[in-house]
């Protein structure tokens, strides 16, 4: 049976240099591959400084043997140790997958180059490599990965810098937002009233939820008696992969209120599902969810889209309408019925009002129009009768001296 390797230890003491007087932290471990004996070292100006680092970094050889200090690790070896330290539940499940999809094209281009030789060009030439296999989105979402880990190698101690944090991403249009019109929305309605998941395209329509969200609620969400539902609950992921936890961001915990048709709509879905739940009988999944399948279970997001994509065939409507689109409908009619942007935001579950100018900023536009014919009618046209009004003025009065 092989010797245990050593404990790692450190020390620090006081060296000459020739900037002068520094204090030197070093760490000493050993080597889980080969079993040898290695060293990492920093220097400070102060005792207190050296004392701090080689204390931690022996903390962290402890707690990791396997660590491989700055001066020795790749890139391939951070980025798998980063990814590590995000793993849930710190993070989403579906977007730590995405964090480890997209720090793949990093470390298929320079996973065995060391941390610390990546440099901002290597980055920047990176971006541009991927340009001929990636959307300049998919880059986007790339390089804030990639700099949010390396903002943590600066933060380990790992880097002096970040070397991303000058990199110039590409520039991503917003696209133009498909909102369907109110004629739209009619005729999609007519064509799912007879439709099993009627419900669900009539919440989406009314309420402003996210799909996600909508495949989460729970009938014990559902205040009766106030007419509201709580969104707390967000069903992200397809297939295998699916997976219930709490909704985007502190702001998405919210209750909204539903309208009469909504509550109307919610009890004959419900007593529908009574019935699928007797057919069913022992192959019945209960769930709690208020949109699940015929035994219970959860839907999945695809088939879904599908059923959606076959009401917009059977209303002759464009193919390119998604469900996510009945959310910009209800925010875009509710902006242009006046109501006010704070509380569209609140029911959209935006942290950010500022995001939701941004993101339906064309309905302000048309309000501006409608506040400038306002002020037309009640400004210039009665000064047309009083010319004096349009400066302000009156007739001065006469000298009588």
């Amino acid at each position: 049976m092989p010797n245990r390797l050593k404990e790692p230890h450190s020390k620090f003491y006081k060296r000459q240099t020739k900037h002068g007087e520094r204090w030197q932290g070093i760490v000493m471990y050993y080597d889980t591959e080969t079993g040898k004996r290695r060293q990492t070292a920093q220097t400070f100006a102060t005792k207190s400084e050296a004392e701090k680092w080689a204390r931690r970094v022996e903390m962290e050889f402890r707690d990791n043997p396997k660590r491989k200090p700055p001066t020795d690790q790749t890139v391939k070896e951070f980025l798998s140790d980063w990814l590590e330290t995000m793993n849930p539940p710190r993070t989403r499940p579906t977007t730590w997958r995405g964090y480890q999809q997209k720090l793949q094209y990093v470390i298929k281009a320079l996973g065995d180059r060391p941390l610390r030789a990546i440099t901002t060009q290597d980055i920047q030439q990176l971006y541009g490599r991927l340009g001929s296999q990636l959307g300049a989105q998919s880059i986007v979402h790339v390089h804030r990965v990639f700099r949010q880990a390396l903002q943590a190698a600066e933060d380990w101690d790992l880097l002096p810098k970040n070397p991303a944090r000058k990199v110039t991403s590409p520039k991503v249009p917003r696209p133009d937002l498909r909102v369907p019109t109110a004629e739209e929305a009619q005729r999609f309605m007519l064509a799912a009233e007879s439709h099993r998941l009627r419900a669900l395209w009539i919440w989406l329509a009314l309420n402003g939820t996210r799909m996600g969200e909508a495949l989460g609620t729970r009938w014990d969400d559902v205040d009766w008696e106030r007419r509201t539902v709580r969104i707390q609950q967000n069903l992200t992921g397809v297939g295998r992969q699916r997976q219930l936890g709490p909704v985007k961001s502190r702001d998405g915990f919210r209750i909204i209120e539903l309208s009469n048709d909504m509550m109307a709509a919610l009890k004959e879905h419900q007593a529908t599902q009574e019935q699928e739940r007797l057919v069913a009988e022992s192959a019945w999944q209960e769930t709690g969810l208020i949109f699940v399948t015929r035994k219970g279970a959860w839907l999945d997001p695809r088939n879904v889209h599908r059923d959606f994509k076959r009401m917009l065939a059977q209303a002759e409507l464009p193919s390119k309408i998604r469900p996510h689109d009945m959310r910009h409908f209800m925010a875009t009619y509710w902006l242009s019925s006046g109501v006010p942007l704070k509380v569209v935001a609140a029911r959209l579950g935006h942290s950010d009002e500022g995001f939701t100018i941004r993101v339906y900023g064309h309905v302000q536009t048309g309000q501006q129009r409608t506040a400038v014919d306002a002020m037309d009618a009640q400004l210039l046209k009665k000064s047309i009768n009083n010319p004096s009004t349009l400066t302000g003025t009156t007739e001065p009065d006469r000298d009588t001296s």
